[in-house]
Protein backbone atom coordinates (compact mmCIF):
# COMPACT_ATOMS: atom_id res chain seq x y z
CA UNK A 1 0.00 0.00 0.00
CA UNK A 2 1.50 3.36 -0.94
CA UNK A 3 -0.03 6.72 0.05
CA UNK A 4 -0.79 9.65 -2.09
CA UNK A 5 3.04 10.29 -2.39
CA UNK A 6 3.82 6.77 -3.58
CA UNK A 7 5.69 5.90 -0.59
CA UNK A 8 5.25 2.62 0.25
CA UNK A 9 3.42 2.65 3.97
CA UNK A 10 2.26 -0.99 4.47
CA UNK A 11 4.04 -3.83 3.16
CA UNK A 12 4.99 -7.62 4.66
CA UNK A 13 9.01 -6.11 4.21
CA UNK A 14 9.14 -3.42 7.20
CA UNK A 15 11.95 -1.95 5.98
CA UNK A 16 10.39 -0.77 3.23
CA UNK A 17 7.45 1.19 5.11
CA UNK A 18 10.27 2.12 7.79
CA UNK A 19 12.38 3.30 5.41
CA UNK A 20 9.67 5.38 3.21
CA UNK A 21 10.61 3.38 -0.01
CA UNK A 22 9.08 5.24 -3.06
CA UNK A 23 9.25 2.79 -6.44
CA UNK A 24 7.97 6.15 -8.12
CA UNK A 25 11.04 8.14 -7.57
CA UNK A 26 13.50 5.08 -8.42
CA UNK A 27 12.15 4.02 -11.60
CA UNK A 28 12.70 7.86 -12.41
CA UNK A 29 16.34 7.06 -11.13
CA UNK A 30 17.05 3.97 -12.73
CA UNK A 31 14.42 3.10 -16.03
CA UNK A 32 14.57 -0.54 -14.94
CA UNK A 33 13.08 -0.20 -12.58
CA UNK A 34 9.96 0.88 -14.63
CA UNK A 35 7.93 -2.64 -14.54
CA UNK A 36 8.36 -2.65 -10.72
CA UNK A 37 6.66 0.79 -10.44
CA UNK A 38 3.36 -0.82 -12.75
CA UNK A 39 2.89 -3.47 -10.13
CA UNK A 40 2.21 -1.02 -7.16
CA UNK A 41 0.20 1.36 -9.00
Amino acid sequence: MTNTDGIIIAHQDIELVLNQYNPIMEAEKDPSMRSTVEKWS
